[in-house]
């Protein structure tokens, strides 16, 4: 089954990092998310862990890293785009809350019930998921609930039998409060992309670049425009093939180093490796020496 999802023919370098993208935010933005996810695991005992992502991006997990490396491909790649596309090709899903506050939430589950209505009391498919701690590894259920762009990941005890009642009493607590999350989060994320610096350049000769941090897994891109790995790309294959290369060959700059390149057309990419952050620059300019491109962007 997870075979059928690769998708090879637009495996490029952040198939090799495999990294986790982040949203920054204010503190007082992430402080409102970190006691929103607090407060669920407090109210609902069974949940263990808990992980908050918005777009795509991670704003809390309280999981190790590596774990929720796992965890972030399957759900970016995977499970909330065959969601939406499920949401595209049938319309209008038709509201399964409970409660009193459904005409002002539009929170529904990923994995669970599709109705909370029926009265056969169904709990729909919830995927297990293995996570390795530090004694041993423990199984969880993942109830993957979402509201308009944010998604709240609830990894609850593998060892309960689910029924109905609790996805019932999730929808009512966990629905108006992330349609509010979901908007403050929002606002924010506008704020930051109307500031000088916000956002990126559309323009076809601005820098591109790809960024990874091996310490805490986290990976930025301006090279893809979206992180749903469907070729979605600002620049020419051949230049995403020189990113590969350029990572493929990079246990021969030992912990530090720096590779320049240009090709037939035009592209300089760099690469950069320093402390376990590695750093991918693609320049359109066509009259630059090499002695600009090193000066002028590092």
């Amino acid at each position: 089954m997870y075979l059928l999802t690769l998708k090879l023919n637009h495996c490029d370098i952040l198939d090799v990092f495999q990294g986790i993208q982040f949203l920054p935010l204010d503190k007082q933005t992430f402080l409102r998310v970190h006691c929103f996810v607090n407060f669920v695991e407090a109210m609902f005992v069974q949940v263990k862990h808990t992980a908050f992502l918005y777009n795509d991006q991670l704003v809390w997990s309280g999981l190790e890293p590596e774990d929720m490396q796992v965890v972030y491909r399957y759900l970016v790649t995977s499970l909330l785009p065959a969601h939406m596309e499920t949401e595209l090709q049938g319309g209008s899903m038709p509201r399964h809350s409970t409660s009193p506050f459904s005409s002002t939430h539009y929170g529904r589950f990923v994995t669970g019930p599709l109705n909370l209505q029926d009265s056969c009391g169904s709990t729909g498919k919830v995927p297990k998921v293995h996570i390795n701690n530090l004694t041993c590894p423990e199984s969880y259920h993942l109830i993957v609930y979402r509201a308009l762009s944010a998604t709240l990941c609830l990894f609850v005890d593998g060892s309960l039998q689910l029924g109905i009642d609790l996805f019932k009493r999730l929808d009512v607590f966990l629905g108006p409060q992330l349609t509010s999350i979901v908007s403050e989060v929002a606002e924010q994320c506008s704020k930051q992309a109307s500031t000088p610096g916000g956002t990126t350049n559309s323009v076809d000769s601005a820098p591109k670049f790809v960024y990874f941090n091996q310490l805490n897994l986290a990976q930025k891109s301006t090279v893809h425009l979206d992180s749903r790995r469907t070729g979605n790309v600002s620049v020419t294959p051949e230049v995403l093939r020189l990113l590969a290369d350029i990572n493929a060959d990079k246990n021969r700059l030992s912990t530090t180093g720096e590779v320049i390149l240009k090709t037939m057309s035009d592209y300089w990419v760099v690469g950069k490796l320093s402390n376990l952050r590695e750093f991918y620059v693609v320049i359109h300019q066509k009259n630059a020496n090499l002695i600009e491109i090193n000066g002028l962007y590092f």
